[in-house]
């Protein structure tokens, strides 16, 4: 089974080169994480849409269900350390994810944790400043250009 993330924007409105230019960046972003088992992998990619990997829950839903979930101490050691793996491998491949939030992190039926949604994530040089990096990405200038 797979999801299928529809791109919004596609037809022509004022935005929608910057979305364009956003879900390129998504998409290149995911193409460059794959491989970790703590990441949502992309399938494939169309003009329009990305087909992703399915997965049940995000944390914000499994918090706010009326089920009233509880979890184990040694749950969410789990699902707490396999975020930070995921994190971890985003950052030593020079990506900053910028949205990290319960909504992006899903959570498969066997408690498989992925961080999702790099929608906002821009890559950096982990050689220069971040700053520098999040100012290009705001932007589009950075200081060392103005001078």
């Amino acid at each position: 089974k797979v999801a299928i993330k529809r791109i919004r924007g596609v037809e022509e409105t004022n935005e929608s080169d910057h979305i364009k230019r956003a879900c390129i960046t998504e998409i290149k972003i995911l193409r460059h994480l794959s491989g970790h088992d703590n990441i949502l992998s992309i399938q494939r990619s169309e003009e329009d849409f990305i087909v992703l990997e399915l997965m049940q829950h995000d944390f914000r839903g499994l918090l706010i269900s009326k089920e009233r979930i509880f979890f184990s101490q040694p749950q969410v050691k789990g699902y707490l350390f396999q975020a930070v793996k995921g994190l971890s491998w985003i950052h030593a491949k020079g990506v900053i994810h910028r949205d990290l939030k319960p909504e992006n992190i899903l959570v498969s039926p066997d408690n498989v944790v992925k961080i999702a949604d790099f929608g906002l994530a821009c890559f950096y040089d982990s050689n220069k400043n971040i700053n520098t990096a999040l100012r290009l990405r705001i932007t589009g200038t950075s200081s060392e250009s103005r001078s």
